[in-house]
């Protein structure tokens, strides 16, 4: 009989990141293309020929994306994050990522973004860097990866529409909101998260102001209950 070696766990954040990718750097073309050259404006059959070939080009990156993002919520399992209060829980790292990501995309549309490219990679690499020191508190712990997820940035890019100005550090708005909601309840962070951004966005002033630790911790540990 064939004995059969149980695989190693699959760390899906980069393959999700480059269909991710894939289908933002499409989306953010097809719409660059849209606004620069109207179809109207182009003679037929050139227009027709144009407008046939960006929509085929979205879908065919919209069904890449929601392809391997199903497989990879397959292969995961739980998407809930873990509480912060233990690290070492089962797929920390994995199930912290995705909810980061989902909870940022959430939080920076609620913001007014358009669309926006998030790395589920960058937020296992800030989980790994942070609980790779001691254990600390609960909320010390998300003061450390507002930190992480800041620097190198897990939020790549925003696109805002138009004519529009977008809220002074959004994406600090937005993490903060993400871990917020996440430290007040877990298990139902992304029903909490409206609340916790339209929070965040009203401290907005004191986030530009605490850069260090102990000062986040302060403000994590005082709002986790007001949302």
């Amino acid at each position: 009989m064939t004995l059969r070696l149980p695989l190693p766990p699959i760390d899906t954040a980069p393959i999700k990141d480059v269909a991710r990718s894939l289908r933002f750097a499409v989306e953010r073309g097809g719409r660059s293309l849209r606004r620069g050259l109207p179809l109207d404006v182009l003679p037929e059959p050139a227009a027709r020929l144009a407008d046939a070939a960006l929509t085929t080009a979205l879908i065919i990156s919209g069904s890449a994306g929601r392809g391997v993002s199903s497989l990879a919520h397959l292969l995961e399992g739980d998407d809930t994050p873990p509480p912060l209060s233990h690290r070492e829980e089962a797929a920390a790292e994995g199930r912290f990522a995705a909810a980061a990501h989902d909870g940022l995309r959430a939080a920076l549309l609620r913001l007014g973004a358009e669309s926006c490219l998030v790395s589920e990679a960058a937020a296992v690499a800030a989980w790994r860097r942070v609980t790779r020191s001691a254990a600390a508190s609960d909320g010390a712990t998300a003061a450390s990866l507002y930190l992480a997820l800041l620097d190198p940035p897990a939020v790549r890019e925003v696109v805002w529409p138009e004519a529009t100005t977008p809220p002074a550090d959004a994406t600090r708005i937005a993490v903060f909101a993400v871990l917020l909601a996440m430290l007040a309840d877990p298990a139902g962070y992304q029903d909490l998260l409206p609340a916790a951004t339209d929070l965040a966005m009203a401290l907005a002033g004191d986030l530009a102001k605490a850069d260090d630790p102990a000062a986040l911790k302060t403000l994590f540990e005082e709002f986790r209950d007001h949302v």
